[in-house]
């Protein structure tokens, strides 16, 4: 149950799930982007959209705030997700100074780039320090099982690749003005 110590902005769910799906990020999960394959295909459709801001933010990273324990409605995704150029694991009991004076270091360059990506995908947004509490970073619980209560199979990796066939096609469609049957 890690406590993360940031240094960037906070990128809204809206957002993300527009960058994603208009960039045809096939691999990412809006609704978690800490998924293990999200992260990643974030920072390859930012490189590939600005590849100049992105030079200056090697360790990019994306943070969110889970609390395995609320099962309210829309507990499963957060209003908004983290994008840090800096950060610190550490306990609930950390010392956030301390963290805070030892990620201190951030070039001019990666300042200057950050802000400007934050430009791009989260006008307006506060760059500062937050404190993000995550108690099940892996999302055991979602990822483990379906909401049926069965074991997942090859079925469901089938459905998913079907799924990701049909957005390119439906893209592709939408984007000639036609769609034939």
């Amino acid at each position: 149950m890690p406590v993360f110590a940031l240094h960037g902005f906070r990128w809204p769910r809206t957002p993300i799930r527009h960058h994603v799906i208009l960039n045809n990020v096939d691999d990412a999960a809006p609704d978690y982007i800490m998924q293990s394959t999200t992260p990643d295909a974030l920072r390859a459709s930012f490189t590939e959209k600005w590849p100049d801001i992105m030079a200056h933010l090697p360790n990019l990273q994306f943070i969110e705030m889970h609390d395995p324990t609320d099962c309210g409605q829309g507990s499963n995704d957060q209003p908004y997700a983290y994008v840090a150029d800096r950060v610190q694991i550490g306990a609930l009991d950390a010392d956030l100074h301390k963290i805070m004076n030892e990620g201190l270091g951030i070039t001019n360059e990666e300042w200057q780039a950050l802000g400007e990506l934050r430009d791009v995908i989260s006008p307006g947004a506060r760059i500062g320090w937050f404190a993000v509490w995550n108690g099940d970073v892996e999302r055991t619980g979602i990822e483990s099982s379906r909401p049926d209560g069965l074991e997942r199979t090859s079925k469901d990796s089938e459905r998913r690749k079907g799924m990701s066939a049909f957005k390119r096609w439906l893209s592709k469609g939408s984007a000639s003005g036609s769609i034939k049957g």
